[in-house]
């Protein structure tokens, strides 16, 4: 059975990348600064680093580069301190960002993410993939954005 506190985090960082990499500035649009190598499509690595900035954007509530397990409750109210701990791997009481993607890579967390964007299956999102996808989510029953993700998942 998956741990729902991770599924929440995973759901998170979903929303906020493709909130992330679909939205646009004027001087550049957030899918082409995701697009690190610029070759006009986002890579898993690249999408695994925006949906860990998404975490970090939604988690770190002092912006001080850690959540805290009190920060962490506020994201994911069902987080548990052992779910927590497996993040947590220097016992200090907060997950730094390079603790979360050591856990996010060894459990190959974002994997799953990727395949539901990625609808051309050629391993690769690309921008109109990721605009197709937001909105499926924007149609889906939901109060919150959150809670509009976790619906989508589910079906």
């Amino acid at each position: 059975m998956q741990n729902p506190s991770l599924s929440t985090w995973r759901q998170l960082a979903l929303l906020g990348a493709i909130a992330a990499i679909t939205s646009c500035d004027p001087q550049q649009d957030a899918f082409t600064q995701a697009d690190k190598d610029k070759d006009g499509k986002l890579s898993k690595p690249e999408l695994s680093l925006v949906l860990l900035n998404a975490i970090y954007t939604a988690g770190d509530e002092n912006g001080d580069s850690k959540i805290t397990l009190e920060e962490w409750t506020k994201v994911d109210p069902k987080a548990d301190k052992a779910g927590f701990a497996l993040r947590d791997k220097d016992g200090d009481g907060a997950v730094t960002p390079a603790e979360l993607k050591a856990y996010a890579e060894g459990k190959k967390s974002f994997d799953k993410l990727f395949k539901s964007i990625d609808t051309g299956k050629d391993g690769f999102v690309q921008q109109e993939e990721a605009k197709v996808f937001h909105e499926k989510l924007s149609q889906t029953e939901g109060k919150t954005d959150l809670e509009k993700l976790i619906n989508y998942s589910q079906q």
